[in-house]
C-alpha cells in the first residue's frame, strides 16, 4: 500500500514520442489549445499511448518542445 501511494504521488519517468498533433478549436486568453496524441515507453520499457490537451503560446510556440522535451518523431 505504500508503494502504491508513493507512485500516485510522484509516477515513474518516461519518455514521449508526438505522434499526433491537432487543434482542437478553443482558445483560451488568446492562445490555442492542442491536443497530443503520445507514445510513452518508461523505465521499464513498456509502451503505451495517451492523448493530452494543452494550451500553445502565440508569442513562443516552440516552448511546447521545452514543456515537453524534444519529442519529435523520426
Amino acid at each position: 500500500m505504500l508503494n502504491t501511494n508513493r507512485l500516485q504521488k510522484t509516477g515513474i519517468s518516461a519518455r514521449a514520442t508526438i505522434l499526433e498533433v491537432n487543434d482542437t478549436g478553443v482558445t483560451v486568453n488568446n492562445s490555442p489549445q492542442i491536443k497530443l496524441k503520445l507514445e510513452l515507453k518508461n523505465s521499464f520499457g513498456q509502451k503505451y499511448t495517451t492523448q493530452i490537451r494543452t494550451l500553445v503560446s502565440r508569442l513562443n510556440p516552440r516552448c511546447l518542445s521545452s514543456r515537453y522535451g524534444n519529442t519529435r518523431k523520426g
